[in-house]
């Protein structure tokens, strides 16, 4: 807290011990265009001196991605401008390692009993898009000396997840350094012990920690950008897409729907192209060479995955308010296994997490990293508020729906016992000077082949000038300024 006062200090803003803002950043989810967009808004933010007055960093989805890079340096935040060229020359020059993804699957097959296709997600899929196995622990970002913003990451349960439920307190779930669970009914575990055995909060056994990757693509999954209605032929032009990923993209979305002789002709076709894309990648790596732990590990490998192909099991892990009596909440305790999928299918930004009333946050800058709507999320989060009774501020919904195919670069939403909400799309008409829709395309959330360094560059540019822009800087410091009244 202190630290958040020095730096106020620096703008010429000066408060109480008791009277610090509480200030929030939220990056919303949009796969690769908002892991890079956040760094960028991050980086400027720093350049700005407004970096580090910020309490929480919350993430969804893509976003998330970004955090958990950076979050690797307690010191990151002086750290962004190597950081940034690292980040370009990861994703823009990675390769993707056949024995990377071999070893971690057989690991997690080896030692996890709940290994499910989140595993398989996580080590194949967004290894191949990210060119990185981020075997780093949740547990490890905690900042003792307040360097940086504390993180909060963000998922929701994917059994309870309904329709109707989208804007529910009791599916929202979090995961920060010191803890993880659900906010509401108020269940937490140490994030060192999530997936550990638990029966009535006794710890029956411990399990190995879950490391980023893993966690990260609860936050990920990106299967749910197929949520969207797409146009197929335009899926059909994505040639950098494994067949294994467009058919599980596709099944996730309608395979409760199928009928069993559907569901069985679709898992044989889905066996058959995952057992000849790992056959074909085999031989493109020194697998010969190791001929046979090579072929004992693929087959190992391919054999649990076919399983659960089968089951459709994702998300799965061990549930730590299992039987807790101290919990009023009979659905959730009474199954000794939990399903976290990612937040973006409830709202494409983790404001329920952030507002929870004892952050006591009064100011929030929403960066809108999303492909459609970029009022989406803060509609959906008046929605959420007013059905649980949390104060948010009166949004004009007929503004919005008037500019949401070319948006001003700044938005305030502000009322009296409320937080303020500064809301920020990505590509508005400031920084994309009359070709909003040409920067969508060339960005889209279903473009998962690889960005040139030129293309990255240009995304970090255009989402800095959301920051830099002397008309919204100044806006961000009036509220600021009246946040530490």
């Amino acid at each position: 807290m202190e630290n958040v006062r020095q730096s106020l200090h620096k703008l010429k803003i000066d408060c109480s011990q008791d009277n610090v803002p509480g200030i929030a950043v939220l990056g919303s989810g949009g796969g690769l265009r908002a892991m890079i967009a956040l760094q960028g808004t991050l980086r400027e933010l720093e350049n700005q001196n407004l970096l580090g007055i910020v309490k929480y960093l919350c993430g969804v989805s893509g976003s998330t991605w970004c955090m958990s890079y950076l979050y690797k340096d307690e010191d990151w935040p002086k750290k962004l401008p190597t950081l940034e060229d690292g980040l370009c020359e990861k994703l823009a020059g990675g390769s993707w390692k056949m024995s990377k993804v071999l070893d971690a699957l057989g690991a997690a097959v080896d030692e996890d009993d709940e290994y499910s296709l989140t595993d398989f997600w996580a080590y194949a899929i967004i290894y191949e898009v990210l060119n990185e196995l981020d075997e780093t622990l949740l547990s490890e970002q905690a900042s003792e000396k307040g360097k940086a913003p504390y993180p909060i990451y963000a998922a929701v349960d994917g059994k309870r997840l309904t329709e109707a439920s989208k804007t529910s307190k009791e599916i929202w779930f979090e995961f920060t350094p010191h803890e993880a669970g659900f906010p509401s009914p108020g269940g937490f575990v140490s994030t060192t012990h999530f997936g550990s055995e638990f029966e009535n909060a006794e710890l029956k056994k411990k399990n190995k920690e879950k490391n980023i990757c893993y966690l990260r693509d609860y936050l990920e999954q990106l299967w749910s950008i197929f949520e969207k209605k797409v146009d197929a032929a335009f899926l059909q032009e994505e040639k950098n897409q494994s067949e294994t990923y467009r058919m599980l993209s596709v099944l996730k979305d309608k395979w409760n729907l199928l009928s069993q002789d559907a569901q069985v002709q679709d898992y044989v076709t889905l066996s058959e192209i995952l057992e000849k894309e790992f056959a074909e990648t085999a031989k493109q790596t020194h697998l010969h060479e190791e001929p046979f732990i090579g072929v004992w590990k693929l087959l190992k490998i391919v054999d649990k995955i076919l399983h659960l192909l089968y089951t459709w099991t994702w998300g799965s892990n061990r549930n730590f308010l299992y039987k807790c009596r101290d919990i009023q909440s009979g659905d959730l305790t009474n199954d000794d296994i939990i399903s976290l999928v990612d937040a973006a299918l409830a709202i494409n930004s983790a404001y329920p997490l952030i507002l929870r009333p004892e952050r006591k946050v009064n100011l929030i800058l929403s960066f809108d990293f999303s492909s459609g709507d970029p009022f989406e999320t803060v509609k959906m989060a008046a929605k959420y508020c007013m059905e649980n009774n949390v104060p948010f501020p009166k949004i004009d919904e007929k503004t919005l729906e008037k500019d949401k195919d070319n948006p001003e670069d700044c938005y305030i939403f502000k009322e009296e016992n409320a937080p303020t909400v500064i809301h920020i799309p990505l590509f508005n008409r400031v920084n994309c000077e009359g070709k909003i829709k040409e920067w969508k395309d060339k960005y889209s959330t279903f473009r998962l082949s690889s960005y040139t360094d030129q293309e990255i560059r240009d995304l970090l540019r255009v989402a800095k000038q959301n920051v830099s822009n002397p008309k919204t800087k100044q806006r961000i410091l009036a509220e600021i300024q009246n946040a530490a009244k």
